[in-house]
């Protein structure tokens, strides 16, 4: 009995051990999401384009990696290389936030929403019993 034990036990481990490997190491075949992309040209699609977005962190502008991470948690959603020689590139996160960059450094500009979103709370169902009575 303890020899029958000792055989599905192991083969237990055995099938954990193989799932853990199997997950860990089957990845899909993703491809790089680019967040925020921005085009601007002056003259047309030949003249001198400048082209920025965001993958992951990093700031990207005409192909070059900024070096300083966009700061926050948010996702990007608009991007900018707006020209200035003391804020070249500029930032605008999904929670509001706007950054100007200068390719080592950020500085929060401000929030276009005007602050911090407002906390909700959960309404119980006695609550709008009590509220519509």
């Amino acid at each position: 009995m303890t020899k029958k034990f000792f055989f599905v036990c192991a083969g237990l481990l055995c099938l954990a051990v193989a799932y853990h490997l199997g997950a860990r190491s089957a990845h899909g075949q993703v491809s790089t999401t680019i967040d925020g992309a921005h085009i601007w040209s002056p003259y047309g699609p030949v003249g001198s384009a400048w082209i920025t977005g965001v993958v992951g962190r990093v700031f990207y502008s005409n192909g070059a990696a900024i070096a300083a991470p966009v700061p926050g948690t948010a996702r990007a959603i608009a991007t900018t290389g707006i020209g200035s020689s003391e804020w070249p590139y500029a930032v605008l996160l999904e929670n509001g936030d706007f950054y100007y960059g200068t390719g080592t450094s950020w500085s929060f500009y401000g929030n276009v929403l005007g602050g911090a979103p407002t906390a909700g709370r959960p309404t119980t169902w006695g609550g709008l019993k009590v509220r519509y009575r």
